[in-house]
C-alpha cells in the first residue's frame, strides 16, 4: 500500500511539471500608478500565449511584493485569453472598483459586451509599488514561469504592458483610456496600425480648435490615413462633417494634425474615425468638443492674499450661461494644481455666483453678513501672492477659464473681473476692500498706457428714460501717475460732476447719465470733460445733452 501511495504522488508530479514547461502563461500587463487618489484599482493582467492549450490556474502563484496571491483551482485559461486579477472588483460606496472603472459600473459582471469578452476578474486584495517593482508568475513550487518589472511611476492612470508575450520590454500603455486590460497591448506592433492617441480640445470663440495626435504602430508606412469627423446626434446616428487627409505616417512616428470649428450649443460629442486596420480599437475616438456658448462658468473674483484677520483664500465663479449648470468633478486651481470642487452634484443657477473658499468657517467669520452661496472643497491649493494663475476645468477636461496674474494687491484687495457696464472684459483691483463675493465686483485699473487717450459713446446723448442714447460711456487708457483726475464742467467753467479726484487708479470707463453731483439732470448743452494724469498729461474732451 504505501509503496502505491508513492508511486501517485510521484506521477502527480511529473504531470504538474509537465503542465507549467508547456505553457506560455505571462505577466501581461500591470496596472500599479491607479488613476487619480484611488488606492483600489491595481490589477495584473495574465495572458495565454499559447494556440490551444486550456490552462488550470489553480496551478499557479502570484508575488506581488510581499504577497502571494494563490489562483482559483476552478477557473482556466485557453490560449489566446486574458485574465484579470484584481485588488477589488466591485465599488462599493465612493471606493472604485475595476468593474466600475473600465467596466459599465452595474455592480454586476458580463451585462456588457466589454464584459462579456474577458473572464470575471479575481478579486483579492493587493497593493504595488507605484514607482517600481516586480510581480512574478509561478508555479506551486515557486519556481517563477514569468516576471515583470517596472522602475518608474510613469503617467497616473497609465499601465506598463509588455510589448509582445515573449519579449522582456516594457512600456508605459499608449492607449487614450490609459491601460488594455482584455485587449492586445498598446505597445505591440501589428502589420497596419494606424491609431488615435488623443484629441486636444482648446475652446476658442465659437468652437473649439481640435488636435488630432496619431501614431503608426504597425510595420507598414501608411499613405492614404484619412480621420473621418462626424458628430453624434439624438440616438446615436453620426452624422460626418468633415474628412482630414492626413500625410505620410512612417513605422514607428506620430504626427498632430490640427483644425479648428464653428460649433453651435454648449457642448457636441464628436468622432473622429480612422480607416479600419488591424487593431479596431485605437481606430476610432469619441470626445466632447466645446461650442459656440463655452464656457459656461467663468471665474469672477480672486482673494488670493487674505489678511490675518480673514484667513482664507476664496475664488468666486459665476454662472453666465441660460441654463443651470452642475459642478460635479469640475476643478479649480492654480498654475500647477488642480483639485475637485466637489464629486456630488453641485449645481449654480443662471447668473449665481459660487464662493469657493479655503475654509469656509473662516470666510463667514469675516464676510458676517454675506448669505450667497458657499462652497469648500475638500482640498485646495494654495494660491502665489504674486505671479500665479487660477484655472477652471469643467469635468470633461475642458479649461472653462483661467486667469493669470502678478500682483495679488495685499490688504484684503480682490483681483477681480469688471462686471459694471463698459467694465465687461477688464481685470483689476477691487474698489472694496475684501472684494465683493456674492455682488457685482466694482474695479479699479492700475494705468499703464504710453499716453492719456479718452474715448466718448456717444458724444452726443439724450438722456431723457426713452431707452436710447439715454447714458454716456467715456473710456480711458492713462499712462502711469501719482493720481488722476476726472471732471465735467459747463461751458461757463462751472464744475457739474466729479468721476475721479486725485484717486491713484482709474476704471477702464465711467458711465455718465447725465446728472450732476447733487443727482439733478443737467440742462441740455455743451459740456467739457476735464481727465488730467496728474503731473503728466491732460485732455479735454466735447460732452453734449440734447433732448
Amino acid at each position: 500500500m504505501t509503496n502505491r501511495l508513492i508511486k501517485i504522488t510521484l506521477t502527480l508530479t511529473v504531470l504538474l511539471l509537465a503542465s507549467t514547461v508547456s505553457a506560455e502563461l505571462v505577466i501581461n500587463e500591470v496596472l500599479s500608478n491607479e488613476p487619480g487618489s484611488s488606492t483600489t484599482l491595481e490589477w495584473i493582467e495574465i495572458f495565454n500565449n499559447s494556440s490551444f492549450l486550456k490552462e488550470p490556474l489553480g496551478l499557479y502563484q502570484i508575488k506581488a511584493g510581499l504577497t502571494t496571491i494563490r489562483l482559483p483551482n476552478a477557473d482556466t485559461l485557453s490560449g489566446g485569453e486574458y485574465y484579470i486579477v484584481c485588488s477589488r472588483l466591485f465599488a462599493s460606496g465612493t471606493t472604485p472598483g475595476f468593474e466600475s472603472y473600465w467596466g459599465n459600473n452595474s455592480g454586476f459582471w458580463g451585462d456588457n459586451a466589454y464584459e462579456q469578452t474577458i473572464k470575471r476578474p479575481y478579486d483579492v486584495p493587493f497593493s504595488l509599488n507605484n514607482n517600481g517593482g516586480t510581480v512574478e508568475l509561478q508555479n506551486l513550487f515557486n519556481q517563477t514561469i514569468s516576471s515583470f518589472t517596472w522602475t518608474i511611476s510613469g503617467r497616473d492612470g497609465y499601465s506598463w504592458e509588455r510589448v509582445t508575450p515573449r519579449d522582456s520590454r516594457i512600456l508605459q500603455s499608449a492607449d487614450y483610456t490609459g491601460s488594455t486590460p482584455g485587449f492586445l497591448n498598446s505597445v505591440s506592433f501589428t502589420n497596419h496600425d494606424l491609431g488615435i492617441d488623443s484629441v486636444a480640445v482648446l475652446p476658442i470663440d465659437g468652437g473649439s480648435e481640435l488636435s488630432f495626435y496619431v501614431t503608426n504602430r504597425g510595420v507598414t508606412p501608411i499613405t492614404d490615413g484619412t480621420i473621418t469627423l462626424s458628430t453624434i446626434v439624438t440616438g446615436g446616428f453620426e452624422v460626418p462633417f468633415d474628412e482630414l487627409t492626413l500625410p505620410q505616417v512612417e513605422v514607428g512616428f506620430s504626427l498632430i494634425i490640427a483644425e479648428s470649428y464653428a460649433i453651435d450649443g454648449l457642448y457636441q460629442t464628436i468622432k473622429a474615425k480612422l480607416p479600419p486596420d488591424d487593431r479596431a480599437r485605437n481606430d476610432s475616438l469619441r470626445f466632447i468638443a466645446a461650442g459656440s456658448s463655452y464656457p459656461p462658468v467663468i471665474i469672477n473674483e480672486i482673494m488670493a492674499a487674505p489678511t490675518i484677520e480673514l484667513g482664507t483664500e476664496w475664488i468666486e465663479i459665476k454662472n453666465v450661461y441660460d441654463q443651470p449648470i452642475d459642478l460635479k468633478n469640475w476643478q479649480i486651481g492654480d498654475n500647477s494644481t488642480l483639485r475637485l470642487i466637489d464629486t456630488s452634484s453641485l449645481i449654480i443657477a443662471p447668473n449665481e455666483y459660487l464662493v469657493v473658499a479655503a475654509d469656509s468657517n473662516l470666510f463667514e467669520f469675516f464676510y458676517s453678513s454675506f448669505d450667497g452661496h458657499l462652497h469648500e472643497p475638500d482640498s485646495w491649493s494654495l494660491l502665489n501672492n504674486d505671479q500665479d494663475e487660477v484655472r477652471l476645468v469643467d469635468s470633461y477636461g475642458l479649461l472653462a477659464d483661467r486667469h493669470a496674474y502678478d500682483d495679488s494687491y495685499g490688504g484684503n484687495i480682490t483681483i477681480s473681473r469688471g462686471e459694471e457696464e463698459g467694465l465687461f472684459g477688464y481685470w483689476g483691483r477691487s474698489e472694496e476692500i475684501g472684494g465683493s463675493p456674492g455682488r457685482i465686483n466694482s474695479i479699479l485699473v492700475e494705468p499703464s498706457a504710453e499716453g492719456l487717450k479718452v474715448e466718448i459713446n456717444p458724444t452726443h446723448f439724450s438722456p431723457n428714460g426713452d431707452g436710447y442714447e439715454d447714458e454716456a460711456e467715456i473710456t480711458i487708457e492713462a499712462p502711469s501717475a501719482e493720481s488722476y483726475k476726472i471732471r465735467l464742467y459747463d461751458k461757463v467753467g462751472r464744475l457739474v460732476k466729479t468721476f475721479v479726484d486725485d484717486e491713484p487708479l482709474l476704471k477702464p470707463a465711467y458711465i455718465w447719465d447725465g446728472r450732476d453731483d447733487t443727482g439733478n439732470r443737467v440742462p441740455i448743452g455743451i459740456y467739457i470733460l476735464h481727465c488730467e494724469a496728474v503731473g503728466v498729461e491732460s485732455i479735454k474732451k466735447v460732452l453734449v445733452v440734447a433732448r
